[in-house]
């Protein structure tokens, strides 16, 4: 085994006693420490020690200083981020999250300070991207890091104002393709196309502070996407132990680094292993040796747009400097404040306010995960997730007494108005406060055996519509599959799990071509793939060539000439959904249906055919649908390398998630992040991390696991004291300067 000491600097805070890390072969970080303050200034220092310019770039731009390093281009993103920040009360925040989480998220901050002072002093390597940049890492405050918002992972504004737009333009009818609501509700407000373009422009700003961050000749933003989530629990009854199974397989955009990063927290009373934010302390998804966590998205509606005509609001305005590179003088930006939230937009007289749950005390994304650490028994799990705050979530729990359940949480607004579209000002944008449906929702050992959740709809209708939770949510498609897949009374195992995360089923693929599979066609060429279509599994394999032929089919051809068909005109759509597109297909009739198909079905078999002739070959699905892991820099220079392309399967539709750009059919999102958790042997447990652990380009575990992920494998997970020092191969020493 390697071993390694590292001194804490002198005149900072440091723990008590001298700490441990333990990192394996796959670069998961095991750390030790006597007490939990200690243990957390020691997450902390290692966020630093394998993730500075990731956690560095995340506290810059939440707190709106990326001109200050990087320039001009990058004002925007600034101005932006600041108008995101929570501007509350400092002492109601932290008192949110419990009594001990200040100390602890403190200690983190002193911990990440820690490393940061021994670059400064040579001590320890500054990383790569500094140099190339020309940058130094920030020191962090607990109270400014607190503030920080932008990663919760919100919705529905885009939808807000893509209804709102539809409305303006007389199109109406197309907002059936943006997905089905349920339950089914109808709202008749209207819209100007002054008001749409206004909406518009507030989304552009909102976007600019939640967006990815690229570097390039000028500054460009990516699709923000919270993609989707899979997670079930398997009680004991049904698996060959007698003891529950839980999977978890969150679904972000695919980075360099990862977005999550798995380590296990060890001190007396506490043993945490699982992933988290790397920015900040705790573990959201995993073990604490006792009880089983995942999570889903639960796409309920935490925020709202808010038009507001002349003087029919109290406005507070607050002017701050932002330093910019290369500037003698800061650039003062004005922000403007109202009761329902900041003005993202204003022309004239009339404005857009952001209205969203980021602006409660508690609502730090994934921090109220800290509650539930210590968890032994469903009932203190069940009380740590009425705190939850955002991004409003599905919980799944089990644990080694046999107990499995299920909560939906988050603070939830008390709408006076459904949100599916900007609500005005003085009558129905007013929230009256936030409040929990944890208790309410929570699905405790069914006689079914398991719990599961993949975003869909889960809710009673009555519960829904009178509480105006939401009425968008992901199609049911991997719902319905991983039923289908865990029902009945079988046995099911570890692998069983393991291989659930990566089933490629499209049920859309299936619907579609049952569908079609009844029509005739006098296109023969047509009426021949149709026949191949139809003898096919709809398994979305990379190896496939009609899935390759299916999705060209079905993303880049049907869809949109669904919708053009409804709209009577040619016509675009921020996105279709799969559910939808397949009502409206099956409502055509044959008459309509057949020469619909048969046109999009011949455009897309000369796609393919082009796609052949590029490649030289019968293309497959994998040989178009590839996943690239590029590091913000990767442009800029070849010491920060993308990762792939690696061949994938999938797509939005399946459980094993793949979203895609329809353009290019490069992969977005995904599972980059699974696990699987045994309660009979927690050293039994298996998960995935991709591309790797590390931030730093030059280490061994910056994209190890990349080619494990893109071959569906996982790698062990040790959690005893035992398996965790046998499966070491470095250990690290961290002491205070005055035991060095």
């Amino acid at each position: 085994m390697k071993h390694e000491r590292i001194s804490l600097p002198k005149g900072r805070p440091a723990p008590g006693k001298p700490c441990r890390i333990l990192i394996d072969a796959y670069g998961v970080p095991h750390l030790y420490a006597e007490n939990e303050q200690d243990l957390f200034f020691l997450q902390g220092f290692n966020a630093a020690r394998d993730r500075l310019w990731q956690i560095d770039l995340w506290y810059k731009r939440g707190l709106g200083r990326l001109a200050k390093n990087f320039g001009e281009a990058f004002l925007v993103h600034d101005i932006a981020a600041r108008k995101l920040l929570y501007r509350g009360d400092l002492d109601k925040e932290w008192a949110a999250y419990g009594p001990d989480a200040k100390a602890i998220f403190g200690a983190f901050v002193d911990g990440v300070n820690a490393f940061i002072a021994l670059t400064r002093s040579g001590d320890q390597p500054l990383p790569a991207e500094f140099a190339h940049t020309r940058t130094e890492p920030d020191f962090w405050t607990a109270d400014e890091a607190i503030t920080i918002r932008f990663h919760g992972l919100m919705q529905n504004v885009e939808e807000e104002v893509a209804r709102a737009r539809l409305r303006a333009d007389g199109n109406k009818a197309c907002e059936r393709f943006l997905g089905r609501l349920q339950p089914s509700i109808d709202d008749a407000s209207t819209f100007t196309r002054a008001e749409a373009d206004l909406l518009e422009a507030a989304l552009a700003v909102y976007r600019h502070g939640v967006d990815p961050i690229s570097f390039g000749s000028t500054a460009k933003s990516g699709a923000s996407d919270p993609g989707g989530s899979n997670a079930w629990a398997i009680a004991g009854a049904r698996t060959p132990s007698g003891k529950p199974i839980l999977a978890s397989d969150p679904h972000r955009a695919l980075t360099m680094p990862s977005l999550r990063y798995l380590v296990g927290l060890h001190a007396p009373g506490l043993d945490l292993i699982g992933g988290g934010e790397p920015m900040q302390p705790g573990v959201s998804i995993g073990h604490n040796g006792t009880a089983a966590f995942g999570l889903t998205i639960f796409p309920a509606d935490q925020e709202d747009f808010v038009l507001i005509e002349g003087d029919g609001v109290a406005v507070t305005t607050v002017r701050e400097p932002i330093e910019v590179r290369g500037r003698s003088e800061p650039v003062m930006t004005t922000i403007n404040l109202t009761p329902v939230g900041p003005i993202l937009a204003s022309h004239e007289k009339s404005a857009v306010a952001l209205q969203s749950v980021w602006f409660e005390p508690g609502a730090f994304p994934y921090l109220q995960s800290l509650r539930y650490r210590k968890a032994r028994s469903l009932a203190e799990f069940s009380a740590a997730a009425a705190h939850w705050g955002c991004p409003a979530v599905n919980l799944i729990y089990a644990d080694e007494a046999g107990d499995i359940a299920r909560l939906s949480t988050g603070f939830m607004p008390k709408r006076r108005q459904n949100g599916l579209v900007p609500r005005r000002l003085p009558d129905d944008a007013r929230w009256d406060g936030v409040f929990s449906i944890a208790e309410e929702t929570k699905v405790a050992n069914p006689a079914s055996g398991y719990v599961h959740t993949a975003n869909e709809f889960n809710l009673p209708d009555k519960s829904a519509r009178e509480k105006m939770l939401g009425f968008e949510w992901s199609e049911s498609s991997r719902a319905r599959r991983i039923k289908a897949r865990l029902g009945g009374n079988e046995t099911v195992t570890i692998a069983d799990s393991l291989a659930l995360q990566l089933d490629k089923t499209s049920l859309i693929a299936e619907r579609v071509l049952a569908f079609a599979a009844k029509l005739a066609f006098a296109d023969e060429r047509v009426e021949g793939a149709i026949k191949r279509l139809s003898a096919w599994d709809a398994v979305l394999d990379p190896e496939s060539r009609e899935a390759a032929l299916f999705e060209i089919w079905h993303v880049r051809h049907l869809k949109p000439v669904l919708v053009a068909h409804a709209a009577g005109r040619p016509f675009s759509m921020p996105r279709i959904d799969n559910e939808v597109s397949c009502d409206f297909l099956e409502s055509l009739g044959s008459d309509k249906a057949t020469p619909l198909i048969e046109t999009t079905l011949g455009a897309a078999l000369d796609e393919l055919a082009h796609h052949d002739r590029r490649l030289g070959k019968e293309a497959r699905w994998g040989d178009l649908h590839h996943a690239l892991f590029a590091h913000p820099l990767s442009g800029q220079s070849e010491r920060f390398p993308v990762v792939g392309p690696l061949r994938q399967g999938g797509s939005e539709s399946t459980v094993f998630h793949s979203g895609f750009d329809a353009a290019t059919f490069v992969k977005l999102t995904g599972s980059t992040f699974r696990i699987v958790i045994d309660l009979a042997d927690l050293d039994k447990s298996f998960w995935i991390n991709a591309p790797g652990q590390s931030g730093d380009s030059t280490s061994p575990f910056y994209d190890a696991m990349a080619p494990l992920w893109a071959k569906g494998q996982v790698v062990p997970l040790a959690s005893s004291a035992a398996a965790v020092r046998k499966a070491a191969e470095i250990e690290i020493d961290v002491v205070s300067a005055s035991s060095a």
